[in-house]
């Protein structure tokens, strides 16, 4: 038996305590390489999270370790996915596949969302399907995991999707709120298109017409070769034209879409516009 007073200690300097034994048909214990700093990691199974505690057993040991999620600078998954057959999934526009796919991935580490890992490019993938599938919900509930992350590149994408998926929910209080804690692109590439084109559904969401134009012009301007937001942001533009009376101008972009996108969902979207402004 351990001696009480070992116990406190334990405790108390976060090294190592107790759990309780996984409740029946809980997760299967992850396996994965945990970084305690750029040179100390192991090999090991998360069992579970308990509060502000994360119970870790290293590969070879019976014992387990509890390590508040601060202490961990990053969490290594293994990936059964093929990244390439994901990614031409995504160019055919097969989004339900990939959601299929990456909930199964996925959804089991969710859990340790606020810890840095090695699993973003594929949460992104999965983020991205849900917006374009305009599963707003399931988007803003599982974008939300990660708006506390400490990387940057992480944390401003996932507020925007966050923002995304409230405004297609109509929450628009909360989504001007979430917004607005967005750091703003310094650059051009990155997150800069999304951002811009979340900021044009936000001013016209809050009756700033003018700046909804500006800030959707802005990713047509620079995203010539952008495949993702330059056709959505087009599409967009048409809608504004359309609803404006700018009949022509709209018919106009509406063709320009289905010229540059071809066998897209977008082309198939600008000719449903199209028709209705015959």
């Amino acid at each position: 038996m351990i001696p009480k007073r070992l116990l406190l200690l334990l405790f108390a300097v976060g090294a190592l305590a107790l759990s309780p034994a996984p409740a029946p048909g809980e997760e299967k214990p992850l396996k994965t390489r945990i970084w305690l700093s750029k040179t100390v990691s192991w090999e090991a199974d998360i069992v579970g999270r308990y509060k502000d505690r994360i119970d870790v057993r290293k590969k070879g040991e019976t014992a387990q370790v509890n390590i508040p999620p601060d202490r961990i600078m990053r969490i290594d998954y293994p990936i059964s996915v093929d990244r390439n057959l994901l990614l031409n999934l995504y160019l055919a526009e097969k989004y339900g596949e990939i959601r299929k796919a990456l909930a199964k991935e996925l959804d089991p580490k969710l859990r340790f969302a606020d810890i840095p890992d090695n699993l973003w490019w594929m949460h992104t993938l999965r983020l991205k399907c849900l917006f374009w599938d305009e599963q707003y919900k399931e988007l803003s509930g599982i974008a939300e995991k990660f708006i506390t992350r400490k990387e940057e590149e992480v944390r401003n994408p996932a507020r925007l999707w966050h923002t995304l998926g409230l405004i297609g929910q109509e929450s628009i209080e909360e989504a001007v709120e979430m917004f607005e804690t967005v750091s703003p692109p310094k650059t051009r590439r990155g997150y800069a298109a999304q951002y811009n084109y979340t900021a044009s559904l936000i001013h016209d969401a809050s009756g700033r017409t003018q700046d909804a134009r500006e800030a959707n012009a802005n990713v047509i301007a620079f995203n010539a070769k952008d495949y993702e937001w330059m056709p959505a942001a087009l599409f967009l533009s048409a809608q504004r034209y359309a609803a404006d009376g700018s009949a022509d101008i709209a018919r106009q972009v509406t063709a320009e879409i289905r010229t540059a996108y071809p066998s897209t969902r977008w082309a198939a979207k600008a000719e449903a516009l199209g028709k209705t402004l015959e």
